[in-house]
Parts: C-alpha cells; structure tokens; sequence
C-alpha cells in the first residue's frame, strides 16, 4: 500500500452489518482514491481454534470490496487486540475509519457498547458509524444517492472540521448540504435575535462555500435542542456529520453530549469529525478571531475583571460573549433572566451585565445561571465557546486544584485565567508584550500559535522564552533592533528558533524577541512576565491521572497568575 496516501479503515467481524459497512468504506474509498484497508481484530486472549478462520474472514471482505469497487487496492489486516484498541490504534495513519453499528464477537452492539463509543470519542480521524448496515450488505447492495449531506453547527471551532468533512462529502457525492444550527426562539424579541442568528450561520458557512463553489448549500435555523433537530434532519438524509468536542479524565477524551445522542439516534449513517489523522488540511482564515467567547464569573472582583477583558477580546474580534454566573447570591436559575430581574437580586451582577451590553451590543451578550457545580457547568460553557475566560481564585485548601486549575486542566478551547486588578509586579523587560513559554512539546506549539494571533490581532509585540536551568543568565534577541542583550546559549536558542520560526513566517507584522531565562520555569516565567500583556502556556500531560493533567508549571500560574494568563491544550 503506498506508504503516502492514507487509507480507509473498515473493521470487520464477518457479520452482515460489518459487510454493509465494507460496503460503505469501499465506495468512500473509490470516491477518494485512496486504498481500502480491511481490519479484523481478534480479541483479547486469541480464541483458541480461530486462528485459521481470522485471516480468510478478513480476506471474504476484501473480496466482497473488490468486487464492489474493482479499482480501489485493498489490503487485509489481523490484529491481536481489543477491537477498540486495534481500530484507535489504525486511526493515526487512517484517513476515515469506518464500523457497522451492530456486529458479533469484539464488535456486538458496537452502536451502544464500548467499542463504538471508544472509537468514536478516541480515534485520531474522523470515524463513520453506519447504522442498520445490514441492509448494504447484499451483493447488489446500492449506497444511498438521493438526498443531502446535513451537518450540525453552533458557532464554535468545532465546527471548523465538520464543515469541512461535510462540504468534502457533499463534492465528492455531488450532493446538496444542509448546514443546520439549532434554534432556541427567545420570549421577547425573536425577529432581531434569529435574524442576527442567521447571519450568525450565514458568515460562518461562507468561507467553505467559496472553496467549493459547487455544491448547493440549505442553511436551515431549526428551533429544538442540537441533538432533536439533528437527529430529525437524519430521517432524509444520505449521512449527518457532527463535531465533537471531548474533555479529557482518567480515561482520555468523551464523546460531546449532541454527538452522543445523534450517533445513538440518528436514521441514518453519522460521521464523526474527530482530528484529521494523516490528512490534516489547512481550513479556510483558521487564524481569524474566535466567535463565541464563554465568561465565568462568580460575584468577585475577579471574574469581574475577567468579564471585562472578555469584552475587550470580544470588540477586537468582533466576537459573541456568553456570560455564566456560577455561584448566584439568588435562586434564579436558567437562561437569560431580564435586567430588570437581576437589578432587584443582584444589582452588581445587572450592573456589569448592562455595561457588557453597552459595550458589544445586547444580542451580542448572552447570559444564564449555573445550576450544579462550577466546574461541569463552565466545562460546558467551554464545549460551546471558541475560549473560555475565568477569574483567579486561591484553593479552598492547601494541596487542592483551585477552579480555574481544575477547569484549565479539561477545557476543549484556551482558557485564560485573570486575576483581580491589584498592585503592578515588577515590571519584566517585556511589559507591553504577549509572552509565550517555548520548551519544544506539541502543546507549547499550540500555546505559540495562540500567542501570535492574539499579538497580530492586538498589535501588540510577542516575547518566545525558553527558560533553562543550564544558561549562563538571562538574554534574549530583538528581531526588531537586531540587538543581543547579554549572551547566548546555542541548544536554546536553536529549540527557540525551531519552534517560532515555522509560525513567526505567517505574523511578519508582530514584533518578535526571543529569550532565554535562566533558572526553574515557574520563576524564570515570571521574571520574564512582569508586565506583560498576556502570559501564554501549553496546558501538559494527556494521559495522566486527572489532579496531574495541567502541568506543574500551567497549575502555578492558574491558581496564582501574575497578570491575565492563557492556557492552551
């Protein structure tokens, strides 16, 4: 199989649902022109006698592809492993895996059961659930031809790969596109408010309607909750695609609530947009400003600060806001509760609430009550907001994760965490600055990509610092001045320059420096930091136990940020 063109991954256990799923991956295969891979996993201990009979049941498959689409080359693999393990384990080199939703052996109830769920909530590529996959299991088996391609939006990032999997789908089948965002019809003030939520669709469909022309495209603004209009668009339609958008724990990422109950309830096939595995693609403006900006606050003179840097953000990039009061000296609970309302039980949180208004416009502004713990209900706020801002609180106790630590440790977007306005640190040598903290792993990677948009958007000047326990003392480089301020280290300021360089060539217009501090990362960090615009960090750890996640760097900042800190995962 040519080691440059990722595959289809169909898993198969010689059930009719696992040949109507071949079915599926082959014509998915053909369309794409990329190879069939055939997989077949064997359980955990190995069946004793069923040896013999694994490789011929994975080769029937390839069979039944081949004579389905003749052009496409298949090739057959026969794993030791859970199936769950085996097809997660397939999906980093994979360009779409492919299950039935009913199966025998590893993969029985696979739609309801553990496999489908771990699949589809840990694959590292999109994953195809086909539900009643039986019915293509026949030789003379006709994929669906009529009907569109519906997929799910609701403003966020992760909506960014769905469009993208749903407008490649709806090209390649030649298929009109439902583009479908839920509507919740407000009390008072409908007509503006959908109005300004279908402009809302329109805007952000129109980036992948320019790249492909072709396709017809529906917007439909349907009132229901996400997963009841979702899964009622699926009655007609040939596949639904959806977003996930998981928060990690012990067991790594969940599948997102909406996409939970479509995959479990949906007519028809839904495709899961899950990473990009071996297929990444650049989509349209991704370095435009977020959209949905969630803010919690919680009564303190914190998450007022923190509310007013989100409207900061929010008239930079033109962004929505929505507001979660977490700890309420008042029993209302539930959407929006009228200024009027709020005057009467708590007329500081009015107060704050009607200069945000002021400031963004009102329907710019949304605003609902906590009802359950702070952290599932801003957890919550994070799955629908492209970044999610919170004030600083110290732990309740000593040893204990605060709340913006514990949310920062499982947040799906950035958190920035903003302390309550107090006397000025010490100012750094890069006050007025974005400064980002550079140490070569992926999740620093993300936290410099962060740090560049946020600096061109604010027109700001960026500092990359790599702190070192081996450097000779503190330096750093002005790209601007073309100046070196006291000495170098060539292993660190080669790591800074692999690092920034990749992502410093599409932000020419920000001002760069490069540093190198010397000392423990914490303190280095925050000598470094005093007075800086925006504290950037990567958030560590993706498999370790839950009270470790965060990185014993982004945890010290989270619970006591010297001026607004961002963390990115």
């Amino acid at each position: 199989m040519p080691g440059d063109i990722a595959p289809i991954v169909v898993g198969v256990d010689g059930s009719a649902a696992s040949r109507g799923a071949v079915r599926w991956a082959a014509d998915e295969a053909a369309r794409h022109r990329c190879p069939l891979m055939v997989v077949h996993a064997l359980g955990i201990p190995v069946p004793f006698g069923l040896s013999a009979q694994e490789p011929a049941l994975a080769g029937n498959a390839a069979a039944l592809a081949r004579g389905w689409e003749p052009a496409i080359e298949v090739e057959t693999v026969v794993a030791a492993g859970e199936p769950s393990d085996v097809l997660c384990e397939q999906s980093h080199r994979a360009r779409l895996v492919v299950i039935g939703s009913r199966g025998l052996g590893g993969f029985a109830g696979l739609l309801l059961g553990s496999v489908g769920m771990h699949l589809s909530s840990q694959a590292a590529c999109p994953v195809l659930v086909v539900h009643h996959a039986e019915r293509w299991a026949g030789p003379e088996a006709s994929l669906p031809r009529n009907g569109p391609v519906v997929v799910g939006v609701d403003g966020s990032s992760g909506s960014v790969l769905a469009l993208e999997l749903a407008f490649e789908e709806a090209a390649s089948r030649h298929l009109p596109l439902a583009v479908v965002r839920a509507w919740q019809v407000p009390d008072a003030g409908s007509a503006s408010a959908e109005a300004a939520a279908g402009h809302a669709l329109a805007v952000e469909v129109e980036p992948w309607q320019a790249k492909y022309p072709d396709v017809e495209i529906d917007l439909r603004l349907l009132p229901g909750t996400a997963a009841e209009v979702l899964t009622r668009a699926s009655e007609h339609a040939v596949m639904v695609v959806v977003g996930v958008r998981g928060r990690g724990g012990f067991t790594g990422s969940r599948l997102g609530s909406v996409s939970g109950q479509v995959l479990h309830h949906a007519a028809g096939p839904v495709l899961i947009a899950r990473g990009t595995g071996a297929t990444t693609e650049t989509a349209p403006s991704t370095d435009r400003p977020c959209r949905r900006i969630g803010v919690g606050v919680d009564g303190t003179e914190s998450g007022w600060t923190a509310l007013s840097w989100a409207c900061d953000e929010a008239e930079a990039g033109a962004a929505d806001i929505a507001v979660r009061h977490t700890d309420p000296p008042h029993r209302i609970r539930g959407p929006g509760p009228d200024l009027p309302v709020l005057e009467r039980v708590d007329p500081v949180l009015a107060r704050h609430l009607h200069a945000a208004r002021d400031r963004l416009g009102g329907q710019h502004v949304d605003f609902d009550v906590a009802d359950g713990g702070a952290v599932d209900a801003l957890l919550d706020l994070a799955d629908r907001a492209d970044l999610l801002v919170l004030g600083a609180a110290v732990p309740a106790h000593l040893g204990h994760l605060s709340t913006a630590a514990r949310v920062a440790a499982h947040a799906p977007v950035p958190v920035v965490i903003v302390p309550a306005p107090a006397p000025p640190h010490r100012r750094g040598p890069f006050a007025g600055h974005v400064v980002v903290a550079v140490d070569g792993s992926a999740a620093s990677h993300s936290a410099i990509r962060f740090g560049f948009r946020y600096a061109h958007r604010h027109r700001v000047p960026l500092a990359a610092v790599h702190v070192s326990a081996r450097a000779v003392g503190d330096f750093w480089f002005d790209e601007t001045t073309l100046e070196t301020h006291f000495a170098t280290e060539p292993e660190s300021i080669g790591l800074l320059a692999a690092s920034v360089e990749p992502v410093s060539a599409g932000f020419p217009q920000v001002p760069l420096k490069r540093a190198v501090f010397l000392g423990p990362p914490v303190e280095g960090l925050r000598r470094a930091a005093g007075g800086a615009v925006l504290l950037v960090l990567g958030r560590h750890g993706h498999r370790l136990p839950a009270p470790l996640r965060l990185g014993s760097v982004s945890r010290a900042f989270a619970d006591r940020p010297p001026g607004a800190v961002a963390i990115v995962g």
